[in-house]
This record gives C-alpha cells, structure tokens and sequence, in this order.
C-alpha cells in the first residue's frame, strides 16, 4: 500500500522543540487514520524542517556565505555524483541559501538522506499562495522598442499578428514594484524577526534512528554559520536594492521609448539586466541561469557566437556578490 500527504498545514500541527517529540505527534496522528503496519517501510519517505530564532528582538538571522561554501566543498569531497548548489541572497556576498541533492550510490542516500536544504524564510513576505512578484516572463516584452512590437503585432501566420499589450505589462511590472516595497515597509512597521530553516527529504528509518538518538545530535556549532542582524537595517538595505535596480530599469525603459538607430540592442540588454538583478534584489536567484546576462566572451567552440554583458565578471571585480 502506497500513501501520499501532501499538507503543508501538519508542519503546524507536529512543530515541537525536539524531533522525538515532533514524530510522536505525527505518527500519532496518523494512527488515527490509518494502519501504518500495512505501509512498505523501504517506500517511507519524510519531509522535516528546523527552524533557528534568535532569542532577542528585531533581530534577521541569516547563513553565512563561507560556511555555506565550505559545506558545500567538503560534501562534494567526501561523496561524488551530488547536486549542490549555492544561491546568492540579495546579491550580497555574505550570505547564501543551498540545496543539496544526494545521488543514488552515495553514503547518506544509501542511509535514507535524499535531499537537504537551508535558506531564509525571508521570502515568505513576498509570497501569495507560492506566487512571488517580478516571475511573469513576458515582463521581458518591456525591453522591446515601439517600433519593433508594432511590427510584431503586424505581422505573424496569416498576417494575424502577435497579441502583445505593453500596457498590461506595464502594469504588471507596477504591482510586482508596489507590492515588494509595500511589504517591506509593513515588515518594517511590525518590526519582523526572522530566523533560518533547515529541511531534509528523508527515510521513516533514519527519522526513527535520529528520533531515538536525538541527545547525540550536536546543534552547538551551529550559531558560528549564522549572521544575526538588526532586522530594520536588513530591510531597509532590500528597499534600497530593489530601488536602485527598478531606477536604472525605468530609466532604460523611457530610454528605449525615444531612441531610434544602433543603440536599442544594448538598451534591451540593460533592460533584461536590470529586470533580473531586481528579481534577485530581494530573495534567492541563479543569475548563472541567464546566459546572455552572465557570461562574458562566448567560449571556445561554442555554438553561441556573441558575447554577453559579463555581470559574473564584473561581481568577482567589486566583489558585489
């Protein structure tokens, strides 16, 4: 017999301080409803999450980005074919999330550790009902001139054209701005403390295992991998690096409205840098993903003929992020 929860709300219900504490309330409930003796033991697998707070007020914790590289370092040392991967947050040097995905042959997978993850629930400010503001890709439409989008439109299969409403876009782009500072001025009215969270993807056998041996389990360290922050100082720097990406964004925006001749093609590349460097302004981001946006010369042998703005470059050089 094969069982599927997916319900976010059983976090709330089984939090606990201890993780023994916590598997007592879940198991429990679930006897209620079913017979947990007819489930296939070797098919068990558990979402469980830890959360850190600060014991002082207005306080933002946040991980430390060496030690997150350093994790990540030693665990592709000491096991091979891993998933890792390090997200920049708010594209500062000193703090980033990670995730970590364990490949079938190796040692914690083979023990029932599937999938590792630790980040700010910062981004919750900025969440509703898992949809986060500036994710609407044809926002990248705004980086076209006038005149191009009227060809678009003019053209297409049976002269129909292309439907393309700048002005929604436009608007779009409005809400995803005002919705971003509006929460961080209402974070900034509450005075929100925020810590970090852990979570882990693993087997109801490991659970047991750590569940029974929970007073062997060394937290002490970790506080050395946290910065602990005030929380204003925090929010205040999100406000201003959301407001100086959307400033140049605006700025090229009303630039590719006037300009006509050789420089669009440049101005659209700022617009697409911009736009994402105000998605990444905020929350988690893989710049990386952006190809043209983060690569600089094309490399050797490439099928890619043409070089990209380079931010990756120029980060390392400032050491922005």
């Amino acid at each position: 017999m094969f069982l599927l929860l997916d319900a976010k709300d059983l976090k709330l219900i089984t939090k606990a301080e201890s993780i023994k504490v916590s598997g007592e309330k879940f198991w429990n409930l679930l006897s209620n409803d079913i017979n947990i003796g007819q489930l296939d033991s070797t098919y068990q697998y558990m979402d469980i999450g830890q959360e850190i707070c600060s014991q002082e007020k207005n306080r933002v914790l946040l991980f430390k980005r060496c030690c997150t590289d350093n994790s990540i370092q030693q665990l592709r040392q000491d096991f091979k074919g891993l998933k890792t991967a390090a997200y920049t947050w708010a594209l500062n040097g000193l703090s980033a999330n990670k995730t970590v995905e364990y490949s079938k042959i190796s040692t914690p997978y083979q023990q029932g550790l599937i999938y590792s993850q630790s980040y700010s629930p910062l981004k919750c400010l900025f969440d509703a009902a898992g949809c986060y503001p500036l994710q609407n890709s044809s926002l990248e439409y705004l980086s076209l001139t006038p005149e191009l989008i009227k060809s678009w439109q003019a053209s297409g299969p049976s002269g129909r054209g292309i439907s393309l409403d700048i002005d929604k876009l436009k608007t779009a782009y409005i809400h995803s701005r005002d919705r971003i500072l509006s929460s961080l001025q209402g974070a900034m009215k509450r005075k929100m403390s925020f810590g970090v969270r852990q979570e882990h993807r693993l087997s109801a056998d490991l659970f047991h295992q750590l569940a029974s041996s929970e007073d062997r389990i060394q937290v002490s360290l970790i506080s050395s991998s946290i910065w602990s922050l005030d929380n204003l100082e925090i929010f205040h720097y999100l406000e201003t690096n959301f407001l100086r990406f959307g400033l140049g964004l605006e700025y090229t925006f009303h630039c590719l409205q006037v300009t006509i001749g050789g420089k669009t093609k440049e101005l659209s590349k700022l617009f697409r840098l911009f736009l994402h460097l105000q998605k990444a302004s905020y929350s988690n981001f893989l710049l990386e993903s952006i190809g043209d946006i983060w690569r600089t010369d094309p490399m050797p042998n490439s099928k890619i003929n043409y070089p990209g703005l380079g931010i990756s470059k120029q980060f390392h050089l400032f050491n922005f992020a």
